[in-house]
């Protein structure tokens, strides 16, 4: 149904800094992608060298500044232009963006205007680079100033914006420490998704650690013919007995430790 990527800065974290070895690790369990989040503190030259090496797909990376703020709308555009054009090198096809902090005395509305704009302007730049950029939201549990929080805003960013090249970034354990149940978010929004990402919860660690229904959580995405990218973030556990990737069907990682 889909491939799975891990994320480098959560899995193979034993093999220190080097991000070329977490991605030959990566490569030989079985991954066919990875993605990581700041790319302005990594070598770059180096990861592209592995990347070609081991033929694994870069599948995201990350945006810095926030969009919602117009305070700094200069430089989430300028982290787009340059993360776009990371990306591109890279062959990487997903630029995650997050909103930030609400802003103090605006309502809903208020905020979905602004990062309407903001992603109305990203889109352009993504366009450019032939890269798609994916909005996250996260969850008021973990970080309670942070917007948005729920999947349904979110949604109605990227339908607002209506830009091929601006779509939905899922995260599976966000939206159920937001309250909400990952079939109906995924039976109404899923035709938004870029890309997933998965972590159970409580915690955030290996899927079938927490208290989530990964085989229902998987049916509805099936159910929506979901075919991208499946981001393994989550923090590794020894005492994991539940493998996410056989659930999946696909090859069995050893657990992860060091993160």
């Amino acid at each position: 149904m889909t491939a799975l990527s891990a994320c480098i800065e959560c899995l193979f974290a034993e093999y220190g800094p080097d991000y070329g070895a977490r991605i030959r690790a990566a490569h030989a369990r079985g991954y066919t992608g990875v993605e990581f989040w700041d790319w302005k503190h990594k070598d770059l030259l180096a990861i592209e060298a592995v990347l070609m090496e081991t033929q694994t797909a870069l599948v995201c990376i990350s945006v810095n500044a926030p969009a919602v703020h117009q305070s700094s709308r200069a430089a989430f555009l300028e982290d787009v232009e340059e993360g776009a054009t990371v990306a591109r090198d890279l062959g990487c096809s997903r630029l995650v963006v997050t909103g930030g902090k609400r802003v103090d005395g605006l309502s809903r509305d208020d905020h979905v205007a602004l990062m309407t704009e903001a992603l109305l302007a990203a889109a352009e730049v993504a366009a450019r680079h032939a890269c798609v950029v994916v909005l996250e939201a996260l969850n008021p549990v973990d970080l309670p100033t942070y917007w948005p929080t729920d999947t349904a805003t979110a949604a109605r960013v990227v339908e607002a914006v209506a830009s091929p090249s601006v779509r939905l970034l899922y995260d599976v354990r966000h939206s159920v420490a937001a309250g909400e149940l990952p079939q109906d978010a995924i039976g109404t929004y899923g035709h938004l998704f870029g890309h997933v990402h998965v972590a159970d919860y409580p915690g955030h660690h290996r899927p079938g650690t927490g208290a989530i229904d990964w085989p229902t959580t998987m049916a509805a995405l099936r159910k929506v013919d979901y075919a991208g990218w499946v981001g393994m973030e989550y923090m590794p556990t020894a005492e994991s007995a539940t493998s996410f990737e056989a659930l999946f069907g696909a090859p069995v990682t050893e657990e992860c430790q060091g993160a």
